[in-house]
């Protein structure tokens, strides 16, 4: 398959560098884990796709801005497992495994 367009490879490592096959000429992958993987951009030329990190630093204004798509509807979190605040060891060993489809969420 390579027609996707854009990647946003939210796990980094071997995910990016597989997601990179998967794009169509001239398609961008946007590595979160903004530490690119080592031979992601020898991969990236080999299939004639771009690949860039990115990092973003939550500010007050961008929270309200997530908080307001959430309470429209416009952006539905992918919640995996919720845990008591009082699991929180639990909560990050089960992060640190990887399996994870979603977010961890931490409740009080």
């Amino acid at each position: 398959m390579h027609d996707v367009d854009v990647v946003v490879d939210l796990v980094g490592g071997e995910y990016s560098l597989r997601s990179a096959r998967v794009l169509r000429r001239d398609g961008l992958l946007v590595s979160v884990p903004s530490a690119l993987p080592e031979g992601l951009h020898t991969v990236a030329e080999a299939h004639g796709v771009r690949a860039t990190g990115i990092l973003a630093e939550p500010d007050y204004a961008s929270l309200e801005h997530i908080t307001d798509l959430v309470d429209a509807g416009r952006l539905r979190p992918v919640v995996s497992e919720s845990f008591p605040l009082a699991q929180a060891g639990k909560a990050h060993e089960t992060g640190e495994a990887g399996r994870n489809l979603g977010k961890t969420v931490l409740a009080i």
